[in-house]
């Protein structure tokens, strides 16, 4: 999956987005954009079937809502994943330190995992 993500000259990226996930990754995107994660290249770190991914910064929230879920996009902005979101420790691939995303709110990457 890291190489996957890592494709293309641009970095992978993590959309945070309100609404119902789509049902599959070649669904068009649903809800509000709140926020675009960049992630560094290698986008992760690989271990025992899981990669972690390691964000380039912080994001800023273009939008104010709740966030939900995120999309995975790679370095030439395929869509790769879709996943949820939660708290720290909610148990969602992706976990922020609050779900209620205000505009112009700082949006550090707490931690992204995927299993493969």
């Amino acid at each position: 999956m890291r190489d996957s993500l890592d494709v293309g000259t641009s970095n992978a990226t993590i959309e945070i987005r309100t609404g119902a996930k789509p049902a599959a990754v070649t669904d068009a995107a649903t809800g509000t954009l709140l926020a675009t994660l960049i992630l560094d290249k290698p986008c992760g770190t690989l271990s025992a079937a899981v990669l972690t991914l390691i964000a380039n910064g912080d994001a800023v929230a273009v939008a104010t809502g709740t966030a939900e879920w995120a999309r995975w996009a790679d370095g030439n902005g395929a869509v790769r994943a879709d996943s949820d979101v939660s708290v720290i420790g909610g148990g969602a691939e992706v976990q922020l330190t609050t779900l209620s995303i205000e505009f112009g709110m700082v949006i550090p990457l707490v931690s992204a995992t995927l299993s493969y």
